[in-house]
């Protein structure tokens, strides 16, 4: 529930040792339809040690810019 992005259609996760984490994804809010590609993310540890999957994190950034614009 972290990563829960109520606009998202779907997504698709990929990773490998060159690529990384990888994520695509697309959502829609209002009439408009985001689409965004991830490539060669990391996990991040926090302070709290708790371990952030970056991918997720900046797929819902992306999405929100892309609404905000």
């Amino acid at each position: 529930t972290e990563y829960y992005n109520p606009y998202a259609l779907g997504g698709k996760t990929g990773s490998s040792s060159s690529s990384g984490l990888c994520f695509v994804s697309a959502a829609r809010k209002d009439g408009k339809t985001v689409i965004t590609v991830i490539l060669g993310a990391k996990t991040r540890t926090m302070s709290d040690g708790i371990k952030q999957n970056q991918q997720f994190s900046e797929t819902n950034r992306l999405i929100e810019m892309g609404f905000a614009g």
